[in-house]
């Protein structure tokens, strides 16, 4: 059990071995670029979480995974239904967006995509992967050109970030990623009530 989760969440460093999309690290290392350019061209840029979610026998709604130790206690079937799973919705992202969009496993089961482009658009197809494959959605912009300007929820780390360059830009995508995870907790909330 022990080789079968490690070949799970295994990873050569760039590329995850079970999807073979981006690894966090590599994720970030190339996110910060993108945001980077653009602040200089001032393309629409937006960061999006995707994750899995499972409908109990009560019909409530939950994240696939919300800890480590939930995946070390799900027996062998679960977990190959699981990364059966993160393979299907792997090949549905890559079918729906440009292939020179960053995505990566962020999670067990959960995916962070950055993106140009109009939101609204983003936000419709990421939708319709998420109903499509059981999971919950969210996207925050992280520079639009016609506010000119970085995310209105975390200014103030933003102004500041901005002002210490790379490792700053790298500050706001980590700030972003914790305000999509709490967007994606609260919308999981909102399925049981």
């Amino acid at each position: 059990m022990k080789s079968f989760l490690t070949n799970l969440v295994s990873h050569d460093g760039v590329k995850d071995s079970l999807t073979g999309l981006l690894t966090i690290s590599a994720f970030l290392e190339i996110a910060t670029r993108e945001v980077a350019l653009s602040q200089r061209s001032g393309k629409a840029i937006s960061l999006s979480i995707i994750s899995l979610c499972d409908t109990d026998s009560l019909g409530e709604r939950g994240l696939v995974v919300t800890e480590g130790k939930d995946i070390v206690q799900k027996s062998e079937d679960e977990l190959v239904r699981i990364a059966t799973r993160v393979v299907e919705i792997t090949k549905s992202l890559e079918k729906t967006f440009r292939i020179g969009d960053p995505v990566c496993r962020y999670t067990f089961a959960d995916f962070l995509l950055l993106h140009e482009g109009d939101m609204k658009t983003i936000v419709e197809k990421l939708s319709g992967i998420a109903t499509m494959h059981e999971a919950v959605t969210a996207t925050i912009p992280i520079y639009n050109h016609v506010h000119n300007q970085m995310n209105q929820r975390s200014d103030k780390l933003n102004l500041q970030s901005i002002k210490n360059g790379r490792d700053g830009l790298h500050n706001i995508l980590i700030s972003n990623i914790s305000i999509l995870e709490e967007q994606i907790l609260d919308e999981v909330k909102k399925a049981r009530n």
